[in-house]
């Protein structure tokens, strides 16, 4: 087994080629304590949804899990290809496992078992099939209320999940086009209004409005305060279901 110091000389290395990378693709990093943020230099890209979602024309884009879900998948880390299914090797980044790692910062809990069921609800769920339920329980009112109480009061525990997720599932160099679809969908859905509230600072939430007029932010805060309003306001993930 690895020692502790060994791992934590690869922590190091990893920091800097992290930072070397987001030199290079126009990002900035801070570094803290808990959360290594990342700071995108945005600029608004026009969305064509074929190949993402699965149609071949432009759409009117609706914000909700099932396509929040949808985005992170088109930036995950390459997949490894070599994985045999055979005796049933992953590479841990399937959409299975991306899911579970979303719960997992949502809820702060994790279910070990994960079965054939648990696979077609994560499916349906991102091709807006399903709005949750019990395999994915971002409808239930209890999850909601602590998420909701997680974020407005700026729980930090939750910020290091997002960063975990980040760092475990990401592509820190896809990160600006993904902010940059995530405030397309905002912009273009008609259905959020302009003075609707993104907390992604939790003492000072700003309006659409106002967020769509910042060109930088901190990468998991955004995502953090993106994923707070689909949960919040958007339970009918069958609503987008058009897409598909």
């Amino acid at each position: 087994m690895p020692s502790a110091i060994f791992l934590w000389h690869i922590r190091q290395i990893a920091d800097i080629i992290r930072v070397v990378l987001c030199c290079l693709f126009g990002c900035a990093i801070e570094v803290n304590p808990i959360v290594t943020t990342v700071t995108c230099k945005v600029s608004k890209v026009t969305i064509f949804l074929e190949g993402v979602f699965g149609v071949k024309s432009p759409i009117v884009p609706y914000l909700c899990g099932g396509t929040f879900f949808c985005l992170l998948l088109q930036v995950r880390r390459e997949r490894n290809r070599t994985r045999n299914s055979i005796v049933n090797e992953t590479d841990g980044l399937s959409d299975v496992e991306t899911m579970k790692g979303l719960l997992h910062v949502v809820m702060n809990s994790t279910i070990d078992s994960y079965d054939a069921t648990f696979k077609k609800n994560v499916s349906q769920y991102k091709t807006c099939q399903k709005n949750g339920g019990v395999y994915i329980p971002l409808t239930d009112e209890v999850v909601i209320t602590n998420f909701d109480d997680a974020i407005k009061n700026k729980n930090s525990d939750t910020l290091k999940r997002m960063s975990e997720f980040v760092d475990e599932f990401l592509n820190l160099n896809l990160a600006t086009w993904l902010v940059s679809a995530l405030l397309e969908f905002i912009e273009k859905d008609s259905q959020i209004p302009d003075n609707a509230q993104f907390f992604i600072e939790p003492d000072m939430p700003i309006t659409k409005k106002e967020l769509l007029e910042k060109d930088s932010f901190e990468f998991q805060p955004f995502l953090l305060a993106v994923l707070h309003y689909i949960i919040l306001n958007r339970r009918e993930n069958k609503k987008r279901q058009s897409y598909f």
